[in-house]
């Protein structure tokens, strides 16, 4: 294990110097060997990143690679480090699905969290709530069971904003999906039209 670490740390190297750059190495290798190459030679442990084409490792902080820190979030839609735009989904909705395969499919670069076990911070609900118009009740789930069971319909309108945010940034069930962030845009939910007009 320690000699393929070594060797995936050397194509990986390789493999970026000629990316980044665009050049070919002084062996001769052309920019699409080098590509092949890295792939064939990190797979499973490592991929290309399919918008910076930096040879990414998929587990955080696997030492096989010069940069562990540098890792696929979790489709081909980029790695962290060149990813514009957080998006908190939900593996099991519909909307995120469509709305993570648009994304793929616009080239648009991001990284994907788990909006259950890790809700959007205060930070950027405090900024979605600007960007939305103030309008708290438009980052809620209207439609999810713990808007429901918590009574929210009625509670909302009682509550700080302070203690709206304390509550999504607490309970990712409560923030409406899929939130997408970064780059001063915030978008709730999927419409297709709002995130073109927004991204493109």
């Amino acid at each position: 294990m320690e000699n393929f670490s070594r060797k995936a740390a050397k194509v990986a190297k390789g493999a970026q110097r000629v990316l980044k750059n665009g050049r070919m190495k002084p062996e001769g290798h052309p920019r699409k060997a080098v590509i092949e190459t890295a792939k064939s030679s990190l797979r499973p442990f490592a991929s290309l990143c399919g918008f910076c084409d930096f040879a990414v490792d998929p587990v955080i902080n696997t030492p096989a690679l010069p940069e562990p820190q540098h890792f696929l979030a979790s489709s081909p839609s980029g790695c962290q480090s060149c990813a514009v735009f957080t998006v908190y989904a939900y593996q099991n909705c519909d909307t995120c699905r469509k709305a993570l395969k648009w994304l793929i499919a616009h080239e648009v670069p991001h990284q994907v969290k788990a909006i259950r076990e890790t809700p959007p911070t205060p930070a950027e609900l405090k900024s979605a709530l600007q960007i939305s118009g103030r309008d708290i009740r438009k980052l809620f789930n209207t439609s999810g069971a713990d808007y429901r069971e918590l009574g929210m319909k009625e509670r909302l309108p009682t509550l700080s904003e302070t203690d709206a945010i304390r509550m999504l940034s607490e309970n990712g069930n409560l923030v409406k999906r899929p939130f997408l962030t970064g780059d001063g845009r915030a978008l709730c939910g999927f419409k297709e039209d709002d995130w073109r007009t927004a991204l493109l």
